[in-house]
């Protein structure tokens, strides 16, 4: 299953497409500290707002960037390989590099297979955009 194609735009644009939006939750997120959660961050599927938990405080600036990203994909996505590119897509956009967009992931999941494959999935994708 192709669940991103590369653009056919040149190279310097560094996107990635993602299917079309699944669903549509509320458009303001917002983002907001939660002390009292442990972990990096998650959203509230009922508001679509995110929090931010005690790991986030601790992540470089370019991985806050992906997670907060990848918690908006949620508005669109369940499927968690696609709020990935979703971020992947944004933090280019913004100017990071793709080995940035990697490394942030990789750097903030669990050792899981599960998790391993997220990686593995958005490496190929990287790898395949710097091979064009």
């Amino acid at each position: 299953e192709n669940i991103a194609t590369i653009e056919s735009e040149p190279i310097k644009s560094r996107t990635v497409q993602v299917f079309d939006k699944e669903f549509v939750k509320p458009k303001k997120t917002g983002v907001q500290s939660n002390p009292n959660y442990s972990g990096i961050a998650y959203t509230d599927q009922k508001t679509g707002r995110i929090y931010t938990g005690l790991k986030f405080k601790q992540l470089p600036y370019c991985a806050k960037v992906f997670v907060i990203e990848h918690e908006r994909a949620h508005r669109f996505y369940e499927d968690e390989h696609k709020t990935d590119l979703y971020a992947m897509n944004e933090l280019l956009k913004k100017g990071f590099s793709l080995f940035q967009c990697v490394d942030s992931l990789k750097s903030n999941l669990s050792i899981s297979i599960e998790n391993q494959n997220r990686i593995q999935k958005l490496y190929t994708i990287a790898k395949n955009i710097d091979h064009e």
